[in-house]
């Protein structure tokens, strides 16, 4: 157990020097969207790159979701580089014919959503960016499956640095607008794609296997179901909010959810990136379940902290970097945490359901999913505005969660640590309340504090909730962040 434990945790700290980078260039670029986009902008392209990704999902019938799984269970090489091959393959087929329709279709698309406002270039931009990037996404998948974790920083971390730089020349220097943002996303993406694709296929060659075809498309479909689901739940509220309060309110709720998605890619990301081929590999130990139980612990610690500190400073950074218009995101943010933390609950418990392949109880899970978000989003958001499109989607993924984990315990039982979970959020819950009598406050004050509260956060949790083996882990870890071959292990959660 303790080998694996410093396996996971020293590919995510390298994973984590990835997400590090990619979010400190999302955030320079905020003043840049702010200044340079009107919050009508802003919401233009949430609703058109929102419409391209439920469009790829429909199209890519879930291949890449098999590929971890079958590839910890082939031990050959052979067969391994065939299975990559193949899922690669037959994902570009798919993105070839999706896109070539897409790009046919934009105007009708283009007048379904916008009207006549818009022209049809932006969605052909974008249908053209989702072929290279799905072509790119397969061939990372290889990367990740040989768990090749700084390589899959370096390339990462290379196309941002090349997507700011163009982004800031077209947006700021030409002021393209809309067209410069897509413009550079898509030269950058067009550029890695292709080299990665190149290394892939010199890696694994040029194989085609119906069979795996078809056995990841079975695996997969169910799957696919459920990122659609997902999406739903995520993004369809956008689509309720542009017509019941225009683009300008989508804007500004677009940029609430960028610190949801932040809470997910520094608290999960670097961990997913290693975990998702690893959980497979972990499945055929003795004491599987018990590392199962032991990383969720650690995961919601990680969640909760992540989401204290953002809740604590949001609205101080915002006053400070962005453009007024924008600020009153800060009101959604702490709804919008807290669907990140559920839904990464619902994550991390389906393994029973893959172990045991019954994906098709996750599809059902997120047609229940789906349900739910719609209708909370056709009872709250004409009312709530914002308000309520946050709060609906806080209780469809509630919804959703709670069938995912009830088949997932059924196929494959594991005892997660609840008690502590719980605590995290009573202490959450009390950050909340403390920040909102704070709201108003001058800066330095407000700033003032939230680190004060911050200090007695990660006091409380340090000697609350964490046992002595914990704490001689994490001073181990902040001593040699980069070393966990002879770091301690602790060795109870309960």
């Amino acid at each position: 157990m303790a080998s694996e434990i410093r396996t996971v945790g020293r590919h995510t700290l390298v994973y984590g020097v990835g997400v590090v980078a990619s979010k400190m260039v999302s955030f320079i670029m905020l003043p840049v969207y702010t200044r340079f986009l009107t919050t009508a902008d802003y919401g233009v392209l949430e609703l058109l790159g929102t419409t391209i990704d439920i469009i790829g999902m429909i199209g890519g019938i879930g291949l890449a979701a098999g590929v971890f799984k079958y590839y910890a269970e082939i031990t050959g090489k052979a067969e391994r580089r065939e299975l990559i091959s193949t899922a690669t393959l037959g994902s570009s087929g798919l993105s070839i014919l999706i896109a070539s329709l897409g790009l046919i279709a934009s105007p009708v698309l283009t007048r379904m959503l916008f009207g006549n406002t818009l022209s049809p270039l932006y969605f052909r931009l974008f249908f053209l960016i989702y072929f290279f990037q799905n072509i790119g996404n397969l061939s990372l998948i290889f990367v990740q499956a040989e768990e090749r974790s700084r390589l899959f920083v370096t390339l990462n971390v290379a196309k941002l640095f090349v997507t700011l730089t163009l982004t800031i020349w077209l947006v700021v220097s030409l002021r393209w607008g809309i067209r410069g943002v897509l413009v550079a996303n898509l030269c950058a993406t067009a550029a890695f794609s292709t080299g990665l694709a190149v290394y892939t296929f010199r890696h694994v060659g040029f194989r085609f296997s119906r069979e795996k075809f078809i056995r990841l498309s079975r695996f997969g479909a169910p799957l696919a179901l459920w990122t659609i689901g997902s999406f739903i739940l995520t993004f369809s509220d956008r689509y309720f909010l542009n017509h019941y309060a225009g683009a300008s309110a989508v804007g500004v709720y677009s940029l609430a959810y960028k610190f949801s998605f932040l809470l997910s890619a520094f608290a999960v990301a670097p961990f997913s990136q290693i975990w998702e081929p690893r959980r497979f590999v972990i499945a055929n130990q003795p004491d599987a379940a018990e590392i199962y139980r032991r990383m969720f612990v650690y995961l919601n610690l990680t969640l909760f902290v992540g989401s204290i500190v953002i809740a604590l400073f949001v609205k101080d950074f915002l006053t400070v970097l962005v453009a007024p218009a924008f600020v009153p995101a800060y009101g959604v943010v702490p709804l919008l945490l807290v669907t990140t933390i559920i839904q990464q609950w619902t994550w991390y418990s389906n393994i029973g359901l893959y172990l045991k392949n019954a994906t098709h109880l996750y599809g059902v899970s997120a047609v229940i999913g789906v349900i739910a978000a719609l209708a909370l989003n056709m009872l709250l958001i004409p009312r709530y505005g914002m308000f309520g499109a946050a709060w609906a989607t806080v209780g469809a993924y509630v919804i959703r969660f709670i069938p995912v984990y009830i088949f997932s315990q059924a196929k494959y039982h594991v005892t997660y640590s609840w008690g502590k979970v719980g605590e995290l959020a009573l202490i959450f819950a009390g950050v909340l309340l403390v920040r909102h009598f704070a709201d108003g406050l001058p800066l330095a004050i407000s700033l003032g504090i939230s680190l004060t509260v911050l200090a007695i956060v990660g006091a409380l949790v340090f000697w609350r909730l964490l046992d002595t083996d914990e704490r001689a882990f994490i001073r181990a870890v902040i001593r040699r962040p980069l070393s966990f071959r002879a770091l301690p292990v602790a060795q109870d959660v309960t």
